[in-house]
């Protein structure tokens, strides 16, 4: 699947650079099999022949021109359910996701002067997201295409990465006297963690 993550963005960006639909015919291929990604490695047969069934309708939409539409979507979609998973988690009632991710990262127990920096940094997320969301949403109407290619494939991603190491750095400074895992075993704590259960 991670091929298939990275693959998309690229396609995109090359079919609205080089005026290609057989790239962009391509990139919503990837995009259709993500979904079905664990069904396509199990090689089960219904997962193969739904692909087949995408893969036609595509072919069809992006000789009609709708798929120029349709590779609009995923930008303003995907950060949007992003900060809807982060948000959700702020309302009364609830803890917010990377309390709950910290929790679980430091086996049950965490400091008290966590709580809320945790709650904040949720705050950042989806604040950030949806942010995002607005943002491609607004390119996809007044930007020209190349211009929306170059944010929603690129720029999107040098804001988000700089976020996240900055945001890492800050903690490890400003909790010091605190146990933190290394950079890598905080990469594979949020790679691995099951965010159905949280």
């Amino acid at each position: 699947m991670p091929v298939l993550v990275l693959a998309y963005p690229v396609l995109v960006h090359l079919a609205i650079m080089l005026h290609r639909i057989e790239l962009q015919w391509l990139a919503l291929c990837c995009l259709a099999a993500i979904p079905l990604y664990a069904g396509l490695r199990a090689l089960r047969p219904q997962s193969w022949l739904l692909l087949l069934v995408a893969m036609a309708l595509l072919w069809g939409l992006t000789h009609i021109g709708g798929s120029h539409y349709i590779l609009m979507l995923p930008p303003v979609l995907l950060p949007a359910l992003g900060a809807w998973f982060f948000g959700r988690t702020l309302l009364a009632g609830q803890s917010p996701l990377i309390t709950r991710m910290a929790l679980v990262e430091r086996g049950g127990v965490l400091p008290q002067e966590l709580y809320s920096y945790t709650r904040n940094i949720t705050w950042l997320w989806t604040l950030l997201l949806a942010g995002m969301s607005l943002l491609n949403a607004a390119l996809a109407i007044w930007a020209t295409p190349e211009l929306w290619s170059w944010c929603t494939n690129f720029l999107n991603y040098v804001i988000m990465v700089p976020v996240f190491g900055l945001e890492y750095l800050y903690r490890r400074l400003r909790y010091r006297h605190l146990p933190h895992p290394g950079v890598i075993g905080f990469i594979r704590n949020i790679a691995t963690t099951n965010y159905r259960s949280l």
